[in-house]
């Protein structure tokens, strides 16, 4: 039987339409991730690194391109709020996946 990651299902469900009550995201397009790092006084290099990427995917990201969920939760997680970060981190927690 095929096992979905909670990330992967929450992607699936938003694909089709259904948020299950998704705690707002705090970065949501590459516009908003780039004014955000603005404010921090970070080079591309060093915002994104924590999310594992590079410089190069990165500005894909804040020129226009997506950002797939799992990029948005991890940039939720990384640079929200600790409020907001904890609504998230217990919404992943406490949403049935799939058996």
């Amino acid at each position: 039987m095929l096992e979905l990651s909670k990330i992967d299902f929450l992607v699936t469900l938003i694909l089709i339409g259904y948020t299950m009550k998704l705690p707002k995201l705090f970065l949501t397009d590459g516009a908003a991730a780039r004014a955000h790092r603005h404010k921090l006084g970070l080079n591309q290099t060093a915002f994104w690194k924590k999310l594992g990427l590079t410089q190069s995917g990165s500005s894909r990201y804040e020129s226009g391109r997506n950002i797939p969920m799992p990029v948005q939760l991890l940039l939720h997680i990384a640079y929200a709020p600790e409020k907001r970060v904890l609504e998230l981190v217990e919404f992943l927690r406490t949403t049935d996946t799939p058996e």
